[in-house]
């Protein structure tokens, strides 16, 4: 299947967004990366990893601003 280059552009950016989001929720609703896998149901690397990636897009985000 191909895919446009507005469809990539478009799936990259809701990723990068989905991302932000699990980082911006795990500062502002948990005490911990365990307390926030538990709530998930997520194993503990996992929700490390997508706290890690959501939280370089959230400070590249943010850079961008100021």
């Amino acid at each position: 299947m191909k895919y446009t280059l507005k469809q990539i552009e478009t799936a990259c950016l809701e990723t990068c967004e989905r991302f932000e989001g699990y980082y911006l929720d795990w500062m502002n609703n948990f005490v911990s990366v365990q307390g926030y896998a538990d709530f998930y149901d997520l194993p503990l690397d996992y929700a490390r990893q997508r706290i890690r990636i959501g939280r370089k897009i959230h400070e590249k985000n943010t850079a961008k601003k100021a």
